[in-house]
């Protein structure tokens, strides 16, 4: 690579680190702004709607990101955007169905955050495309144009009008506008390889272990919150996820970086089989777990006192309460990295499996834990109970990966 393009790919790095800083940055408002209005309560009510309708997006609309960036023979761009749209348009209307029951979000709460999801999901597809061609500098640019436009808006209608529920909906324009901007592109003009029906089934199959694999990934974290919801108090969500912030924050982050380095993983594993696949992931996870180490120092030696200056007093949490929280943040980079490995050598399947495993402990955490009460300590081991499983089993899955194929040949990669 040239010193230009190693500058460009640098540059297009940290603008999509920046760009999901900012999308962070812009939920961390919105957090900020319900607990302000309402305190503790209407936190709750905001995380329990996002912790209903997230899941049941990522399930419906499949992995199709991952899958079009590392499917070397895939079908043309248009089969794989077609089907997000639709799997967001059932994602919505199922949603908006659970809102009607006694168990699901708040109705007025659940319209806003269906329309933000049906965005934020066609614009990753976009991005995903962006990602593929390795356009980081524009990928980058469009995430931050989303996130500055979703936070000037929310913080535009608070300072005008002062209802936080319209300040939710002035979120959605930014993901609209800069998937206008975004998706200005040249149409795909591949020759179509067979019927569109065969295409269609070729990419589901393909990504629905992907997209398995990512809702039981999100209930690492929105499982506590739900199990919060369902058998507490909406003070208590809003209070355990005003601290899951800084969590969300880091399991962003980390996204951030495998979207950078997951085609130079992928190329590794072309280049140099499964070691270098893991000789990559390894010094990935070195730095990462370094810097990790240092952010959940922090939030057990400062967290308290932030929680109060940032939330208010209502929002207050002992020490010993963080302890789980900043134990998920030491283990966020292994989950990342373990992750990455076994995407990188196409082993959807048995990452889908690993989440499964782990979201079976984490409710058999979460019985034996509310046994007596379950509360925001209690939450938080069930999140490091989960991601410690998701951990464990995708090491082992990539050993046994590696021995069944003689350790160093070549990284599988897809069917055509």
């Amino acid at each position: 690579m040239t010193g230009a393009g190693r500058h460009g790919s640098r540059a297009g790095g940290v603008l999509v680190l920046g760009g999901v800083l900012g999308r962070a940055a812009a939920q961390w408002v919105l957090v900020w702004i319900f607990a302000l209005a309402g305190g503790p309560e209407e936190v709750g009510e905001y995380s329990y709607a996002l912790a209903v309708a997230t899941p049941v997006f990522l399930l419906l609309q499949l992995g199709l990101r991952n899958v079009y960036v590392t499917w070397p023979s895939r079908p043309p761009f248009g089969r794989f955007l077609g089907i997000r749209v639709i799997g967001s348009g059932a994602a919505a209307v199922v949603v908006l169905a659970l809102a009607l029951t006694p168990w699901g979000p708040a109705p007025a709460l659940a319209l806003p955050v269906v329309v933000l999801k049906v965005a934020d999901g066609v614009l990753d597809m976009v991005l995903g495309r962006l990602q593929d061609e390795q356009a980081m500098v524009r990928m980058g640019g469009a995430l931050l144009t989303s996130a500055a436009l979703s936070t000037a808006g929310a913080a535009a209608v608070v300072l005008l009008h002062g209802d936080v529920l319209w300040a939710l909906w002035a979120t959605v324009p930014g993901p609209l506008l800069t998937l206008v901007v975004a998706g200005l592109r040249r149409s795909d003009t591949r020759p179509v390889p067979g019927p569109w029906r065969g295409e269609v089934a070729r990419i589901v199959r393909t990504a629905a272990p992907v997209g398995v694999t990512d809702v039981l990934t999100s209930l690492l974290t929105y499982l506590p919150v739900l199990v919060l919801g369902l058998v507490g108090s909406s003070a208590s969500v809003g209070v355990f996820s005003a601290a899951l912030v800084v969590v969300t924050l880091v399991l962003l982050v980390l996204s951030a970086v495998q979207t950078v380095v997951l085609p130079g993983v992928v190329r590794a594993g072309v280049d140099g089989g499964r070691r270098g696949v893991l000789v990559a992931a390894a010094r990935l996870a070195a730095g990462l777990t370094a810097a990790a180490l240092m952010v959940a120092a922090a939030v057990v030696a400062v967290g308290p006192r932030a929680l109060t200056i940032l939330y208010g007093e209502a929002f207050a949490l002992p020490r010993r309460d963080l302890w789980p929280l900043a134990v998920t943040i030491a283990e966020a980079p292994l989950l990342m990295v373990s992750g990455l490995v076994l995407m990188a050598l196409g082993l959807y399947r048995q990452q889908m499996w690993g989440a499964v495993l782990a979201v079976v402990a984490m409710v058999v955490a979460a019985l034996v834990l509310g046994a007596d009460g379950f509360g925001v300590r209690e939450a938080g081991v069930v999140l490091v109970v989960g991601t410690a499983v998701r951990v464990v089993v995708a090491l082992a899955a990539a050993g046994v990966d590696g021995r069944r194929n003689g350790g160093s040949g070549p990284a599988p990669r897809l069917p055509a």
